[in-house]
């Protein structure tokens, strides 16, 4: 179980007077989204922002790929794909392999030249040891990549 700290006062959907959930929707275009405003503390320790907060790291993490993909664009006339892949080792190895820092490096640099293998030249590599089944966590190591 990942340990939790007590969320801030406020984190979660702003409610209106009546009770209802206050909504914000695409100014441009209200048929390309409709969604609950919500306020945050922003803490990946908290129930109700983790999620969120890590959906905004995980759109920092591929700007600088976005850009890296536009300069290998200027220079060869070819944009590379960026994309999203989730890498899943055997559980009962990887379990075995996180118990070390010198053997998580070696199940690290493993999926790296996998990576490498595959044609990959740049990018991010988030570990997460845990998944989140329906309300409860699991160990289950895995790793996040923008390539």
């Amino acid at each position: 179980m990942i340990p939790t700290v007590p969320r801030r006062r406020g984190c979660g959907f702003i409610r209106s007077k009546d009770g209802g959930i206050v909504y914000s929707m695409c100014p441009d275009h209200p048929e390309h989204f409709i969604k609950g405003k919500r306020q945050h503390c922003w803490s990946l320790h908290c129930p109700e922002c983790f999620n969120d907060k890590a959906l905004k790291q995980g759109v920092e993490t591929e700007k600088p790929l976005l850009r890296y993909a536009k300069l290998v664009e200027q220079q060869t006339h070819q944009r590379p794909e960026i994309s999203h892949w989730v890498v899943s080792p055997p559980q009962e190895w990887a379990k075995c392999m996180m118990q070390t820092k010198n053997e998580f490096d070696a199940m690290f640099q493993i999926v790296i030249d996998d990576l490498q293998a595959c044609g990959a030249h740049a990018g991010a590599t988030v570990f997460h040891s845990h998944r989140q089944k329906q309300t409860d966590w699991q160990l289950a190591p895995h790793f996040h990549l923008f390539r």
